[in-house]
Order: C-alpha cells, then sequence, then structure tokens
C-alpha cells in the first residue's frame, strides 16, 4: 500500500492511501455527457439525465436518460425528457419521483419543468416557471416546497399543488452561485464575496453584512457534519474558507493540496469529513492528484495521491446505499467533449493512516492530559468554560463525547478500556472554538 508523505503547515500527516484501489471504474454510461443531472432514487439506484456531448465545435444536447444499477454495475436506458435541456437542475421529490427544472435545449432558455416517475419510466410536463431560467440553482426546503434561484429571482414549487410561485426577490444578481440548506432550514447563497440567507418561514432574503474572505464563482459549498459550511475553489481558486451560522462569519481555511478547483462537487463521508474530486493543477493535462478529504477537527486537507485517472468537473456525484460514492460523466482536463466514464470510490478505503505533532488550534496551557499514553483510563484538566469533549479515532470517527456543564479547573475521566490501542484525538469544545490534542493508548 503507498504512502505518501506530505506536510501541512504544522502538521505532518501520511496521506490517504490509494494503490488504484480507491477509485475504481464502472459501467461506462450510455451516452457521453456533462452538465447533466443525476439523482439517487429510492430504490438506490441513479437516474442520469439531460446534459450536452462538451463538444464546441458539434455540440449536441440531450433528453436521454438512464438508469445505473449498483448491482451489477451498468446503465441502461429509460424515458427520456420531452425537452433537450442541459445547465438546468433537479430535485427528488417526497413520492420518489424526480423534478426536473429550467435549463437550455440550445437555442433557448427553458421554462418548462417536467417530472419522471419512477413506476413507469416516462416523463411528463408540470407546470412552468414564471420566469425562463439556466444555470440556476434548486434545492428542497424542510417544508417540501422546491426553491429555484437565479439571478435576483426566486421562485417556489408546491409538491402538493405542482404549481410554481414567485418568492422574494434577492438583494443582489447572483451568477454562478452556490446553495446550501443550513441545520435550521434555511439557505445560503454564496456569490463572489457576496452572500445571502433565505428564511422559507417568512420567504425574505436578507443580507449577510460579513462577505466572504475570497471572491469565488463556480465554487462548491457543503453544509458539514458539525453544522458549519465548508466552501471551497471556484475560478483558478484552491482555498476553502468556512461559514459559521451561529455568528454568520465566514474565516479563512486551509488551501487544498491542488491549484483548480472550479465545478467540482463535495460529498460528507461518515466520519464527518468531506471529500472532493475534481481537476487538479489545471496546466498540467497530465495531473491526477485529483482526490482530496477535508478534515474539519484538524483543518486540514489531504490528498489521496497519483490515481489512474484524471479530473473532472461537471459531473454528479451520489452516495451510495453501498457504502461507495459514484462519480459519473463530465468534463476531463485532456481536450474537448464530454466522458462517458464513472467512477466508484469505497468509503471504508478512505483512512488517514498516521498523525505527527502533538497539538492543534491550542490555547495555552487550557486543556491537560495524563497519562499520555493513556492506557484504560485517561483524565482531562481544564482551565476554561468548556461544552463538550469528543475523542475520535485515526479516521476521524467519534467513538466517545462528554457533556461538560460550565467546567473550570476541573477534572473529567474519560473511560478509554473499550479502545484498541492506537492514535486518537481528543477534542475539546468551548465558546471561542475548539482545543484538540493527540494521544495514544
Amino acid at each position: 500500500m503507498k504512502k505518501l508523505f506530505i506536510s501541512i503547515g504544522l502538521v505532518a500527516i501520511y496521506s490517504l492511501s490509494s494503490s488504484g484501489q480507491l477509485m475504481t471504474t464502472t459501467g461506462n454510461l450510455n451516452a457521453a455527457r456533462t452538465d447533466h443531472q443525476s439523482q439517487l432514487l429510492n430504490n438506490g439506484q441513479v437516474l442520469a439525465f439531460g446534459g450536452n456531448n462538451g463538444d464546441l465545435l458539434n455540440i449536441a444536447y440531450f433528453n436521454s436518460a438512464e438508469l445505473y444499477n449498483p448491482t451489477v454495475g451498468s446503465w441502461s436506458a429509460t424515458g427520456s425528457m420531452n425537452d433537450q435541456r442541459d445547465d438546468f437542475a433537479s430535485v427528488l421529490l417526497d413520492n420518489g419521483n424526480v423534478l426536473a427544472i429550467g435549463g437550455m435545449d440550445g437555442t433557448n432558455y427553458l421554462n418548462s419543468c417536467e417530472i419522471y416517475d419512477v413506476g413507469t419510466g416516462t416523463w411528463s410536463f408540470t407546470d412552468t416557471l414564471a420566469f425562463a431560467i439556466s444555470d440556476h440553482r434548486a434545492i428542497k426546503l424542510d417544508n417540501g416546497d422546491i426553491l429555484a434561484v437565479y439571478g435576483n429571482i426566486s421562485q417556489l414549487y408546491s409538491q402538493t399543488s405542482n404549481t410554481w410561485s414567485l418568492g422574494d426577490s434577492l438583494t443582489n444578481s447572483v451568477t454562478n452561485f452556490a446553495l446550501v440548506k443550513l441545520s435550521d432550514g434555511k439557505i445560503l447563497m454564496t456569490s463572489i464575496n457576496l452572500a445571502e440567507i433565505y428564511d422559507p418561514a417568512t420567504d425574505t432574503w436578507s443580507v449577510i453584512p460579513n462577505s466572504m474572505v475570497e471572491s469565488r464563482s463556480f465554487h462548491t459549498s457543503i453544509l458539514m457534519s458539525n453544522g458549519k459550511v465548508l466552501i471551497t475553489g471556484g475560478s483558478g481558486l484552491k482555498s476553502s474558507e468556512v461559514f459559521d451560522p451561529s455568528n454568520n462569519t465566514f474565516t479563512a481555511s486551509v488551501n487544498m493540496m491542488e491549484n483548480f478547483r472550479s465545478d467540482c462537487k463535495m460529498i460528507n463521508l461518515a466520519n464527518g469529513n468531506v471529500l472532493i474530486w475534481g481537476i487538479g493543477d489545471f496546466f498540467n493535462f497530465f495531473d491526477t492528484k485529483c482526490l482530496e478529504v477535508y478534515n474539519p477537527i484538524l483543518n486540514i486537507w489531504a490528498s489521496a495521491g497519483t490515481l489512474s485517472v484524471l479530473g473532472a468537473s461537471s459531473y454528479t456525484v451520489h452516495q451510495l446505499n453501498t457504502n461507495k460514492m459514484l462519480f459519473s460523466g463530465g468534463n476531463f482536463t485532456t481536450g474537448n467533449g464530454a466522458s462517458d466514464q464513472c467512477y466508484l470510490v469505497d468509503e471504508n478505503s478512505i483512512v488517514i493512516v498516521g498523525v505527527e505533532d502533538a497539538e492543534y488550534n491550542t490555547v495555552d496551557n487550557a486543556v491537560h492530559i495524563y497519562p499520555n499514553p493513556g492506557n484504560e483510563m485517561i483524565y482531562i484538566k481544564t482551565s476554561i468554560d468548556i461544552e463538550t469533549i469528543e475523542l475520535y479515532d485515526n479516521t476521524s470517527r467519534k467513538v466517545s463525547t462528554t457533556l461538560v456543564d460550565q467546567a473550570f479547573e476541573e477534572i473529567y475521566p474519560i473511560d478509554t478500556s473499550n479502545l484498541n490501542p492506537g492514535v486518537y484525538f481528543l477534542t475539546v469544545r468551548h465558546k471561542a472554538g475548539l482545543i484538540t490534542r493527540r494521544i495514544v493508548l
């Protein structure tokens, strides 16, 4: 098993292991497509539809659709949409069907929307948008309505009445933006260095006075398991930042390993880390260092090393019901044209295998651990008010949580008798942030 040694700031880590098994090929799409949409269906299959062939000299737009069966690892044709469309949006509805929203047919912006019936494998039109839109974003709200955003226009689709209506207008007209739903059900929009929040309860947009750290377009955002939003990349950027909904602030985070992360998707892993796959060094067509993982506890990006495939953009990704992630289609850095290639990443094979150095994001003398190395019991002494003490193994899996009530100059015992020997990370959460210590059992 190959291990690549890298260094990030004060933290030295071995990279995520890869010997060609981390990302493996699966059945090809029937049509090479990019700027398409896909949805993970309730039956575990993946529906991919629309898009274009990526050939700028002989562009072709698709209305075709196909289904991926993870059991056999292959794609099969299903019913085609009524309209050709790319740069559109889609949402999985509560009844398990799929809604395709707007887009372009190669000539015109579309206001048409249609629904894929999983039971019959056919598409049928539903209510039209008030305004034709393309390259927009759509997201399902907690109340079941679908929010579609383009420019400064927001439109709402009711699953109950199958109709569209206009929502509150954004303060700013936005393009190449990102939408993400927060833990409280509100929607965060980020564009260039602007940010606004949509409140579904009042149908209102409000500007966040704190701008993003970097000016971003074609970037990606994702709600992490800790309730914060990770925002990455954009045109020509490898930087990342974190949005904290508790105080509406953006904070610079560490850079990704590679130089270019535009129109690349992120996906949450079960252990709380975030995976991104995409174009690495845009100016190096042979660069294959394209799969990275962000660890929010250690605040590091770790590369998976050199893979057997190039990075891509404008693909789709889904976490299957098999602990594997499916990446489908998109554009590669090697030239013009879309890809029909699809890849699987096994989440169980993504492991940070070693960490050096003892402290991260520390407050001087705020936390003391003894004994370290420990045995069946370790003790935590704190000199600040803290909220929780959490213990993670070296794959970032949480193994214990201790709730703390107004701790100050207190000693807390942590039972580690049921844990295997190895390296662990003890994280103390306090009002100002995190303190993390490396411990050995």
